[in-house]
Order: structure tokens, then C-alpha cells, then sequence
């Protein structure tokens, strides 16, 4: 296999998987206790307020690394990839991930450590990271 490294550097691979993932609340007026002679008046305004966390899991290692930020586009890809980048400065980074618009983006800026290796689409189970969210989930962990 040819590698997507450049031929110069002697710096070992790290093989990582990585995702993202919405969390936040959508809030939901459902019931409200008023006298009976008087009549509830509710104002409702659905708010929904989110956040995105982006993860990377090195399988062999069990080492990650993580990101917030409060948007989900090509421009939060590229803050995380340079933080990722500058975090395992001593490696060459192979991150598994999907093809979603942002990861495959021309406006995407990749550091030179880094390269990215796409699942198929609707591939999800292919992706461990994915595990993670289920079971954040579940747990209902912050």
C-alpha cells in the first residue's frame, strides 16, 4: 500500500476513527397547573440550543481526543483537525471517518500529518466511535 505520508519523515502511524455528534434540548411546554376559574396563558417558544463534540479513538491505544464547539461545518472540522494534528505532533495521523459534507469539503484545510480515509456511505457500524455516543446516550452521561 502506498503511503499518503510524506516520503521524508520517519514519524510512526497512528491509526484513529472519529465522529461527531449533536447534543443540546429542544424545550417542550407539556402540561401547567392553573385554578380551575382561571385560564392558563402560556407563552411557548421552542428553543433549541445544541452543541457538537468531535472525538477521535485510537483502537490500538485507547487514547482519544475531543473537541466542543458549537457549530458543525467544514470550518469546526479544520479547528479540530490542527488541534488533533498538534496534539500527536510525533505522529502521522489515519483517521477512519465518514463522508459526510464537511469531512469531504474543498474548503477543508488538512495538515500535512494527517490523512483521511472515508467509510462507505451508511456505514455506520463500521465506525467504533459510534459506540460511544450510544452508550453516552444511554447512560444520559455529559
Amino acid at each position: 500500500m502506498e503511503s499518503c505520508f510524506p516520503a521524508n519523515t520517519q514519524k510512526p502511524v497512528k491509526l484513529f476513527f472519529e465522529d461527531e455528534a449533536r447534543f443540546g434540548r429542544i424545550n417542550n411546554l407539556s402540561k401547567c397547573w392553573v385554578n380551575r376559574k382561571d385560564r392558563a396563558i402560556v407563552n411557548q417558544q421552542i428553543i433549541r440550543e445544541y452543541i457538537y463534540a468531535y472525538t477521535t479513538v485510537c483502537p490500538a491505544t485507547g487514547e482519544t481526543f475531543s473537541i466542543i464547539s458549537p457549530q458543525n461545518d467544514t470550518q469546526a472540522m479544520t479547528v479540530f483537525l490542527k488541534h488533533l494534528s498538534r496534539s500527536f505532533i510525533q505522529y502521522n495521523i489515519a483517521i477512519v471517518l465518514d463522508s459526510a459534507g464537511w469531512h469531504r469539503s474543498k474548503a477543508l484545510q488538512i495538515p500535512k500529518n494527517i490523512s483521511l480515509i472515508h467509510l462507505p456511505p451508511y456505514s455506520p457500524e463500521l465506525n467504533p466511535v459510534e459506540h460511544i455516543w450510544d452508550y453516552k446516550r444511554a447512560k444520559r452521561i455529559q
